[in-house]
C-alpha cells in the first residue's frame, strides 16, 4: 500500500480538495484507494457524507479499537473512507503519556489496514504542526503539498518543507516529496502566474507539471457531498485531478 500524506500548515491551500479528488481520480482509474481523514475539522469526511463525529479514530490511536470496523464506502467505486472527527483535536492531550505518539498512525491505523488490499492510501492532514500531522508523515511513503497560487502562501511552503526535512532526518528516512501542487490558478491574473513561476524557480525539482485551475464547480461540489467526478466530470476541476493522478502514476513507474 503506497501511502501519501497531503500536507499544508496553512488553511485555504486546497489540501482537502486535493485529498478527496485525487483519491477519487485514482479509484476511478481502477486502484483500491483508502482516504484517511486525520483532520479534526473532518472536512473530507463531511464532504463524503460522513458526519457522525464519534471517537472511532481517536480510540484506534489510543489502542481502544480497531480501524477495520470504521471503514466506510463512498459514492465512488473502490474508494473507502476512514472518517475523522473533532475528537482528534484532543489527541495530543490524550496521548501525552504514550511513548512516541507520532508513531501511532503507522502502528494502529495504516499497518493494520494493509491486509485489506488497498493499493493507495491518502491521508488528509491537519492544517497545523501537531502530533497528528507528524504522525501522518511518519506513516507515509510520500508527501504531496498543495499550495494556493498567492504570494502569502509562499512562506507556508517553507514551513512544510522544514517539517518534512525534520521528519525525514529523525523519524522516516524513506519519506519522499511527491510534489508541490499549485492550486486555485487563475491564468487571467498576472499575480497567479508570477507566484507559480516563483515556486518553479525556488523548487525546480518539486513543483508538478499539473496545476489545479480556479473552478467554481470544485467550490460547489462539497455542498452536495460529491467528488468533482460525481458532480461534474467534464469540468476543468475534474480534468485537472485526472491529470494529477496520471502524473503521479508516471512518477511511481519511474521510481520502481
Amino acid at each position: 500500500m503506497r501511502t501519501i500524506s497531503v500536507v499544508n500548515h496553512k488553511g485555504g491551500s486546497g489540501k482537502t480538495t486535493t485529498a478527496v479528488n485525487l483519491a477519487a481520480a485514482l479509484a476511478l482509474e481502477g486502484a483500491q484507494v483508502l482516504l484517511i481523514d486525520c483532520d479534526p475539522q473532518a472536512s473530507a469526511s463531511a464532504w463524503l457524507g460522513v458526519v457522525d463525529d464519534d471517537q472511532g479514530m481517536l480510540d484506534c490511536l489510543l489502542g481502544k479499537g480497531k480501524p477495520q470496523p470504521l471503514l466506510r464506502g463512498t459514492g465512488v467505486p473502490r474508494l473507502h473512507l476512514l472518517p475523522g472527527s473533532s475528537w482528534l483535536a484532543t489527541f495530543d492531550r490524550s496521548a501525552a503519556a504514550i511513548k512516541h505518539p507520532e508513531r501511532l498512525i503507522a502502528q494502529r491505523i495504516t499497518r493494520p489496514l494493509v491486509a485489506e488490499g488497498y493499493d493507495i492510501c491518502i491521508i488528509d492532514c491537519p492544517p497545523a504542526i501537531s502530533s497528528l500531522s507528524i504522525g501522518a508523515l511518519v506513516a507515509s511513503d510520500e508527501v504531496l503539498i498543495p499550495v494556493e497560487a498567492h504570494v502569502m502562501a509562499m512562506a507556508g511552503v517553507e514551513k512544510v518543507m522544514s517539517s518534512i526535512a525534520t521528519v525525514s532526518d529523525r523519524l522516516n528516512s524513506a519519506l519522499a516529496i511527491a510534489g508541490i501542487l499549485v492550486c486555485r490558478v487563475d491564468r487571467r491574473t498576472t499575480h497567479c502566474m508570477e507566484v507559480e513561476q516563483a515556486l518553479r524557480e525556488r523548487y525546480p525539482r518539486h513543483v508538478l507539471d499539473t496545476t489545479i485551475r480556479e473552478n467554481i464547480r470544485l467550490a460547489e461540489c462539497p455542498s452536495f457531498g460529491k467528488t468533482i467526478f460525481e458532480y461534474d466530470q467534464r469540468s476543468p476541476g475534474a480534468q485537472d485531478y485526472v491529470a494529477l493522478a496520471e502524473e503521479m502514476r508516471r512518477s511511481w513507474k519511474r521510481r520502481r
